[in-house]
């Protein structure tokens, strides 16, 4: 079968032809229609899990295909990180990686709800408790986690301010379901493109410079949840306006998930009832994956990139 390897960390992802996986007692064999790229791939190549990563390596923690003719996503389980991934044709997979889709899901829609879905749904309802009448802050809310929570949250009656970096994306993210979108390049940006507004819960993928300024404008007793540091892992703010208004920081990584059937349901329902919709901005062939990665790095995607195992 073709599949995308990984020699090196950092290097070039190449296709090769390997052998067939065979499944054990305890995995499920499954023909991948799609991997999806997500931004734990692109860290992965670059050796940020080289502890439990061998190589030579196929990367894609999440994908999509099918098992005795049912549709199924592939996620977890050390898909794509301790063991091979989802960027090929075919894999052996663990069983307790593998969710059927329900009948009238679109495959494409299906793809991007390993990570992204769950990331989204997390952040948002289990950790952030997000109800009707509260006020959201999402920042990178074009990306693929981001996208998903301004709609869920809209469909939850729950006002959204949409973060982005560039005014290029306001529509599509009016178009998702935003009240409010807020261009801010950076954290010292930020509080003048809020322009007073006073969030009480903020999902947040990005970090960096914006901690501080994002803390600042959170409401008291407010919840911040922190998923992603696409801006940058050093953050530095002032720990008497955290401990005054009573916020609550919590942290979310779907590498600590042991049950998501809860999630799953929530957003398989969204789907069918059409209030959330995956955006996809692009479907590559297979031996695109590294130019996919370095539009992941570059910002520039709007939701999620699909690779096509098959072309």
């Amino acid at each position: 079968m073709r599949a995308i390897r990984l020699n090196a960390f950092s290097g070039p992802l190449l296709v090769e032809n390997i052998q067939d996986p065979v499944a054990d007692a305890d995995e499920v064999l499954v023909d991948l229609v799609y991997g999806t790229i997500n931004p734990l791939d692109v860290w992965c190549c670059a050796g940020n899990f080289a502890a439990m990563t061998p190589l030579p390596h196929t990367p894609g923690a999440e994908g999509l295909g099918t098992v005795n003719g049912k549709t199924v996503i592939v996620n977890g389980s050390g898909v794509g990180l301790s063991r091979p991934g989802t960027y090929a044709e075919r894999i052996a997979a663990p069983a307790s990686a593998i969710t059927v889709v329900p009948d009238g899901i679109d495959p494409q829609q299906a793809a991007g709800l390993g990570v992204a879905g769950v990331t989204a749904y997390r952040c948002l309802v289990s950790k952030g408790a997000a109800q009707a009448g509260d006020t959201v802050l999402v920042t990178g809310a074009s990306g693929g986690v981001g996208s998903l929570v301004v709609q869920l949250a809209r469909h939850r009656g729950v006002r959204v301010l949409a973060q982005t970096s560039s005014p290029d994306k306001a529509d599509e993210l009016f178009n998702l379901g935003a009240d409010r979108v807020i261009v801010a390049v950076n954290g010292d940006a930020l509080p003048k493109a809020l322009d007073g507004e006073t969030p009480n819960v903020i999902v947040d993928g990005v970090a960096g410079s914006f901690v501080a300024s994002l803390i600042d404008a959170l409401a008291p007793e407010g919840r911040y949840v922190n998923y992603g540091t696409s801006g940058g892992t050093a953050v530095n703010f002032d720990m008497r306006t955290l401990y005054r208004k009573g916020v609550t920081l919590t942290g979310y990584t779907g590498l600590r998930e042991t049950s998501r059937a809860d999630a799953f349901d929530a957003l398989f329902d969204a789907i069918a009832s059409g209030h959330l919709r995956i955006v996809v901005d692009d479907v590559l062939p297979l031996n695109q994956a590294g130019e996919a990665h370095v539009r992941i790095l570059s910002h520039t995607v709007i939701g999620k990139i699909l690779l096509d195992v098959r072309a």
